[in-house]
């Protein structure tokens, strides 16, 4: 239980910690690319910004009078003014498209005619009406400048393209306002030529970039990808690209970084796997010392309740023994007494005496009812029949008040039980209705078929209509010594005896009760199946109550440690007729059988110091085969291994030993 404990509090966990880490490590990468590729969107979208404004610089230039009226020398001097005032323009010309020449140029000090290539401005020209960023070419003197080419038209067919000349360091510083300097950032044309990088920036401008660059470049407006730079660093590189002109912004970051920060993921994940598997077991540790604690706890609780309960159990013993007891020992005084005077009316202390004796014997069998280890004799038996002829008994235990009523099912199944023992638990049931009714009132037997779930069974009510009991009352009543009478008037056997009855037959006791409403105990017994044969044979009748005699020739020998018992059995015997040998323990019946022959019968007690009965038994039979066996016994805990047929069960009358050995001696005949 507690492994399975264990298990369930740490399998979970586990299995969630492992798919949370997984979970956390993909995150983290996700996030990391993500932070990276937005760094490379922010300088994409400033480069953007910067562009958007030389655009609008040129649209207004476009749109001055003196290029409308054709006036060159006011229309240089103008774009002379508007050039100034953004320091990364270089120079600004106007070829006229239709004549193939430019009008003006600022690279010169006057306007002059100078012929173009008239169809490469024509194509530039028609790629876009807005302003057309190019990557890094050579201007006249051999120097890295970004060309920016705006096509401008007179009532809308283009007339004129404007060309400015921009200086490459207007990326360049977009560039390193954001570039890291763990990293390599980069803005690239179309063609894979570096426009502005972190590092080796003159170096490289206008280079192309590595074929990682190309590849990206050429599959994708944006994404992520791992890379070598010129420098030879390892990187992951994160790319976006700029809107029409098709520049693309490149942020490129050591893969160590970021490996560590997946490192410092599965880390964190694998303390945090650690930590949870150290308290789970921390708390699982907890949890069993606190069940242990609490079995430990129960343990000693119920020590205590079975010290309670035999405490209770020893002192109801001493209590009704001594009171039998002394009618034993009182009745024999007062025989003994009258003899010692020469009065010979003594059959009536001698009958008080067997009385006590009896109630004595009576409470043993309760005893071992309620221990479940009763001596039974089970045949099959008639509940019906039997109830039928307990009438008579039934009326004479009860008082005249109370009336007695039966509800005997048809076809009632048959049970396999001891049939004296089903009849002193319904006798029991019926005086303890008695004593519930001190006013009179209904006794009422019912047997009913049951099948639940302890299957096919028979049900025995008795009913009456007496004062009833409440709860805690009805809770108590298979306890022994448990009872709501005077002293006196019960033992507190009387129900735990009815219930270890049952149990002891296959079957349980129920008990029903309210105060005020009565109350039902239910015997459930185990269904019998039966042949004919059986059948016929259900009806028990009572064994003959004379004590059958022996003769001189049939000899006896009787083993029993107990001095008193011995004597008293073999005086009984002596007066049966019999003649009778005896040992004290099994060796000197073992001698006696090598001196004596013709022994017919070994009446033998079970228990005794050395060699027991059961053993002594076994040598006999060997040695001596055609000598009967009779085991005596009170309380046997392997009584299963024993025949029963050989068993005589203590106590006993003179009446049932004699007839018990009449029987295997004429067996034997």
């Amino acid at each position: 239980m507690l492994l399975g404990l264990a298990a369930a509090l740490l399998l979970p966990l586990s299995i969630y910690i492992l798919v949370n880490a997984s979970v956390t490590y993909r995150e983290n990468r996700h996030a990391a690319q993500d932070a990276t590729l937005a760094r490379a969107r922010n300088v994409a979208d400033d480069v953007g910004d910067r562009l958007a404004l030389v655009a609008q610089e040129m649209r207004i230039l476009g749109t001055i009078r003196s290029i409308r009226e054709q006036n060159w020398k006011e229309a240089q001097a103008r774009s002379r003014e508007i050039a100034r005032l953004d320091s990364d323009w270089r120079d600004v010309a106007l070829i006229d498209l239709e004549r193939g020449v430019t009008v003006f140029d600022l690279s010169t000090s006057t306007p002059q005619s100078r012929i173009v290539d008239v169809d490469a401005a024509r194509a530039v020209a028609r790629r876009s009406p807005r302003p057309v960023f190019s990557g890094i070419v050579r201007d006249a003197q051999g120097m890295p400048v970004i060309t920016a080419s705006l096509p401008i038209g007179l009532e809308g067919k283009p007339r004129y393209l404007m060309l400015v000349t921009l200086d490459p360091s207007l990326v360049q510083r977009i560039l390193m306002a954001s570039a890291s300097t763990d990293g390599v950032s980069a803005v690239v044309d179309p063609q894979g030529r570096f426009i502005a990088r972190s590092k080796a920036w003159p170096t490289r401008l206008g280079t192309p970039a590595t074929s990682y660059v190309l590849d990206a470049i050429a599959h994708g407006r944006s994404g992520f990808y791992r890379s070598i730079t010129w420098e030879k660093l390892s990187t992951w590189t994160a790319f976006t690209t700029l809107g029409d002109n098709g520049w693309s912004v490149h942020v490129a970051v050591p893969s160590a970084s970021l490996d560590r920060s997946q490192f410092g993921s599965h880390l964190a994940s694998l303390l945090a796997t650690v930590a949870s598997l150290t308290l789970a077991s921390f708390l699982v540790f907890v949890i069993m010392r606190l069940i242990a604690a609490s079995r430990a706890s129960d343990l000693r609780a119920q020590q205590a309740e079975r010290l309670e309960a035999v405490g209770k159990l020893t002192g109801g013993i001493a209590h009704d023994f001594n009171n039998m007891l002394a009618i034993v020992i009182g009745s024999l005084d007062l025989a003994q007494r009258k003899l010692a005077n020469g009065n010979t009316d003594i059959v009536r202390h001698i009958d008080n005496a067997m009385d006590g004796a009896r109630r004595a014997a009576d409470l043993t069998r309760r005893l071992l009812a309620f221990s479940r280890r009763q001596p039974l004799a089970p045949a099959i038996v008639d509940v019906n029949a039997l109830i039928e002829t307990m009438g008579a008994l039934l009326s004479q235990t009860l008082s005249g008040d109370i009336r007695i009523q039966t509800v005997l099912v048809e076809d009632l199944w048959a049970t396999f039980v001891d049939p004296g023992q089903l009849e002193n638990a319904i006798i029991n049931l019926a005086v303890n209705a008695r004593d519930a009714m001190p006013g009179g009132g209904t006794l009422t037997i019912t047997t009913a078929n049951h099948i639940g779930a302890d299957g096919e069974q028979i049900a025995i009510a008795v009913s009456d209509t007496g004062v009833g009991m409440d709860a805690g009352v009805a809770a108590r009543a298979f306890e022994p010594f448990f009872t709501t009478k005077e002293v006196g008037r019960g033992t507190g056997l009387g129900l735990s005896q009815i219930h270890g009855f049952a149990v002891q037959s296959g079957g349980d006791a129920t008990i029903a009760s309210a105060p005020g409403e009565g109350t039902t105990v239910t015997i459930l017994l185990p269904r019998r199946a039966v042949s004919a044969e059986e059948a016929r044979q259900t009806h028990l009748l009572r064994q003959d109550q004379m004590a059958p005699t022996g003769r001189p020739e049939e000899i006896i020998l009787i083993v029993e440690d107990e001095d008193q018992v011995r004597e008293t059995n073999v005086e009984a015997l002596r007066s049966l007729g019999y003649t009778v040998r005896h040992a004290a323990n099994a060796e000197e019946a073992l001698n006696i059988l090598e001196t004596q022959s013709g022994v017919k019968l070994l009446l033998s007690d079970i228990v005794m110091p050395g060699m027991n009965g059961r053993d002594l038994a076994k040598r006999v039979a060997v040695a001596y085969p055609t000598t009967r066996i009779l085991l005596v016994t009170g309380f046997e805990r392997d009584q299963d291994e024993l025949d029963e047929k050989r068993i005589l069960r203590k106590p006993f009358g003179i009446g049932e030993l004699a007839r018990r050995i009449r029987t295997e001696l004429d067996q034997a005949a």
